[in-house]
């Protein structure tokens, strides 16, 4: 193995000792923040195939040069801090990356990006209680930030920190299930409750049926997961869970079966109830072609190796001293290698039944089946008056 290998594997290894000690998983802020966000996020399919841009050991090590370099002449550049802080916690030296927001901190206590920063910092080196404290500090500064993913980052932050003084938080399911069951904002309130714990466990059967709870709050946190998974560390058990219950409720079950797969793969705490979630998904369908583990196993490799060819051609550019956010040459990449963010063909996309589809009308609104069965009536007497006046030209001549 030679030495960039070597460095790879390493920081690899902290990185996923990071994630398995503490679950949660969540969003960081640096220059390529608001770069990602406009190129828009992968598919849910491109995520759960690990296939999304990262930046290598190589990267990181640069950015940390440069912005050194750059702070030693402005040592107040918040912006480049905030980038130092980034890469050194990608690198998997998050006490760094805590300290060097400290500093920031000290001038810039109001910030958004310095309390989500630290926050995040805060809740990978394990401290939940001051990672709970930035993060609330960074959503009472700018509550629609990251496209409001703070929010789920503090649910899940405070799930994990309840469910290690009250086991029956993690028995009852994933952080989101009260959220999907309408159950969001009695969470703060019956926390110690045991019998609210049995509900939620009843309620989290249901979800696997899907149809009823395709809401628009499933969809927004839809997005909030992908994203907390994109620009997090991306090996977060309780982020996949929770994805997958999401996918689940909303009838992507090819897609949950491979959220929950992924969850039980980074070693989640109740693999059981994760199994048992995989058996329920996988029940509705009669082909078990997309539900095999080769079938997962060469989606994951083809995003490994698209990951491996986007670092090189990204190192390359810094090799070069070329911009790597250069848009025309990221769309020369995505034209030969493929765009995480295009739609892919097969089960990404899941097909709905014209019932499920009537199904979710009815829960979400019912009142719209009154326009539609008001039409749907309208039509059958148009189409009986028409069969009644044919029938009735048919036995004209006969008569005469």
């Amino acid at each position: 193995m030679n030495r960039a290998a070597a460095a790879t594997t390493a920081v690899a290894v902290i990185l996923l000792t990071f994630a398995l000690a503490v679950p949660a998983s969540a969003c960081l802020w640096d220059k390529d923040t608001l770069l990602d966000e406009q190129r828009g996020m992968p598919t849910v399919a491109s995520i759960l195939a690990g296939k999304w841009e990262r930046h290598s050991v190589f990267f990181y090590e640069a950015r940390i040069a440069a912005s050194r370099k750059t702070l030693e002449a402005d040592r107040k550049n918040l912006a480049v801090m905030d980038d130092l802080a980034v890469a050194l916690e990608k690198s998997g030296r998050v006490n760094e990356a805590i300290a060097t927001m400290k500093r920031k901190l000290a001038v810039d206590p109001d910030g958004y990006t310095t309390h989500a920063n630290l926050g995040t910092f805060y809740l990978h080196a394990g401290d939940l209680e001051n990672g709970i404290t930035h993060i609330k500090r960074a959503l009472a500064i700018n509550s629609d930030a990251h496209f409001g993913r703070e929010r789920y980052q503090l649910m899940v932050a405070e799930y994990i920190r309840d469910g290690k003084a009250t086991p029956a938080v993690f028995e009852s399911g994933s952080f989101l299930l009260p959220l999907i069951i309408g159950e969001v904002d009695s969470r703060a309130t019956l926390k110690d409750d045991a019998k609210y714990y049995e509900m939620l466990a009843t309620h989290r059967e249901n979800i696997y049926e899907g149809g009823r709870r395709d809401r628009p709050e499933v969809a927004k946190a839809i997005e909030g997961v992908v994203g907390m998974i994109r620009f997090g560390t991306g090996t977060s058990p309780d982020l996949f869970y929770a994805l997958g219950d999401l996918l689940a409720a909303r009838e992507d079950r090819h897609l949950a079966y491979r959220a929950y797969h992924r969850a039980l793969e980074l070693g989640h705490r109740n693999p059981k109830q994760v199994q048992h979630a995989m058996e329920q998904v996988r029940g509705f369908h009669e082909d078990p072609h997309d539900f095999r583990d080769d079938v997962i196993a060469a989606e994951r490799e083809d995003g490994a190796s698209w990951v491996a060819k986007f670092q090189m051609f990204e190192d390359d550019l810094v090799k070069r001293g070329r911009d790597p956010g250069d848009t025309k040459e990221l769309a020369a990449f995505y034209a030969k290698h493929g765009d995480p963010r295009a739609t892919p063909s097969g089960f990404a996309v899941a097909s709905r039944s014209a019932w499920s589809r009537l199904r979710n009308l009815w829960y979400n609104n019912p009142l719209m089946l009154i326009p539609i069965g008001a039409a749907f009536l309208l039509i059958l007497a148009i189409v009986r008056e028409f069969w009644r006046r044919a029938g009735k030209r048919a036995a004209a001549p006969a008569a005469s």
